[in-house]
């Protein structure tokens, strides 16, 4: 349900989106992967986080651009409600088979655990 949210956000925002392991060969322009990173427990109730990790690459030569175009997705995706920020930003590095600089912000969802 979320992904799909996701998706359609980061589209309607003018970004590329692909689910993990969906991209081919280097990166020639800009994209962000939409991963799902697991559960964890929310404070003994019958919820968890559910963690999702929001995977930028950015085409080698652009390394000035990329804080500025994670910022962007960023602002993106805040416009989902549930999508809670944990501020995590990983930083920028290297992806050699890719040929592109990656970096990635952490969001959670709550969810009722069944």
């Amino acid at each position: 349900m979320f992904f799909r949210r996701i998706w359609e956000a980061l589209e309607a925002g003018g970004f590329t989106p692909y689910s993990i392991g969906q991209h081919n060969g280097v990166c020639k322009s800009p994209y962000v992967v939409i991963k799902d990173d697991g559960q964890s427990p929310y404070a003994g109730l019958p919820i968890n986080n559910g963690l999702i990790d929001i995977m930028i690459f950015y085409p080698f030569g652009g390394y000035s651009e990329v804080e500025p175009y994670r910022d962007r997705v960023d602002r993106c995706l805040r416009s989902i409600r549930e999508l809670k920020p944990t501020h995590i930003i990983t930083p920028i590095i290297i992806d050699d088979d890719k040929k592109a600089y990656t970096t990635s912000i952490k969001y959670q969802i709550r969810k009722r655990r069944n």
